[in-house]
């Protein structure tokens, strides 16, 4: 699809269609404190800033601007695959496939002409690398996941730009040092992004194997904020692993609808992973176009909320918390 579609969710109606991108959109986000500003990325890395308007009643009408064309330096080549947008800073982060380029945006106004990354941000390894996960963890954090690595990695984005003011031949690209490193699953499977719920400080990701893989970095922010640089590593403290389906209760009832879930040889590849604000539901979609529900009781949620159990109710809760449900 190369259009954005704008729908009203209470009254159920697509009142604007924006024309601007010539490939496929591949990437959207909303701005966090101007919700009428909308970035949108396309499979030709090429993104485009927009104003979106307010719809007025009755008919619903609005007047929607495209603001700017921003491009990647490498055209017709690598995908936006994510769009984070940074406001402490004013900073949009675009995720390709081939890195990571960042576009200072101060003021959101119209601009005749398409504009180059201020800035490219390099990894320092040794290889060719290709980005297909990345996320706001706090203010200054972002986490990205680089296919083949074997896992998830934070840098911060302020000792970058920090990097940057110190040194003027770092200009158009910046190395950045990562600072947490979060045990993963090693697989060539791509397309499989990563999400963050801010609130909670939680991470987390699908693999190739149906699990989803849940990490708590909530006692390492400080550390993130602070000037210490400081690595840390990080082990999940709950995979959930693909669940054993059923149809009403028989799992050899209906063998086609056992084969369509399970993708009929393995099971499916879940790609993204969001969690609810209170952390005690997921959901999950799969490249076998299923969309998950996970009921999730999270460990360091429950030692927070919880008084003190009898034994026996204690022994219950801790099989529940071993056992997460898929609704």
């Amino acid at each position: 699809m190369r259009e954005i579609r704008l729908l009203h969710p209470e009254q159920l109606v697509c009142y604007a269609e924006m024309k601007g991108h010539t490939e496929d959109i591949t990437a959207m986000i909303f701005h966090q404190s101007q919700p009428t500003i909308l970035f949108s990325g396309d499979s030709k890395a090429s993104v485009i800033v927009w104003d979106i308007g307010i719809p007025s009643v009755p008919d619903y009408k609005t007047r929607y601007q495209l603001l700017m064309r921003l491009r990647c330096p490498r055209l017709d080549v690598n995908p936006v695959l994510n769009l984070v947008f940074l406001p402490h800073y004013a900073y949009l982060i675009a995720g390709c496939e081939d890195g990571l380029f960042a576009w200072k945006i101060t003021d959101l106004r119209l601009e005749k002409r398409e504009r180059e990354p201020d800035m490219e941000l390099k990894l320092e390894v040794d290889h060719e690398v290709c980005i297909d996960g990345l996320a706001q963890l706090s203010d200054n954090a972002l986490v990205i996941k680089v296919v083949e690595s074997g896992e998830i990695m934070v840098f911060d984005f302020a000792a970058v730009l920090e990097r940057r003011k110190g040194n003027l031949s770092l200009q158009r690209v910046v190395p950045i040092e990562m600072r947490g490193h979060l045990y993963w699953q090693k697989t060539d499977e791509i397309y499989i992004n990563v999400s963050v719920r801010q609130n909670l400080g939680a991470v987390l990701c699908g693999d190739n194997e149906g699990a989803i893989w849940i990490y708590d970095l909530d006692p390492y922010l400080d550390d993130l904020h602070s000037s210490s640089r400081k690595k840390f590593f990080v082990k999940p403290i709950k995979i959930l692993e693909w669940p054993e389906c059923s149809v009403q209760g028989n799992r050899d009832e209906d063998q086609q609808l056992k084969e369509s879930i399970t993708s009929g040889f393995r099971n499916p590849v879940v790609n993204s992973v969001e969690m609810s604000s209170d952390g005690h539901f997921l959901a999950a979609v799969t490249d076998n176009n299923l969309v998950c529900i996970w009921r999730y009781a999270p460990p360091v949620v429950q030692q927070q909320q919880q008084q003190p159990a009898p034994p026996q109710q204690q022994q219950q809760q801790q099989q529940q918390q071993q056992q997460p449900n898929l609704l």
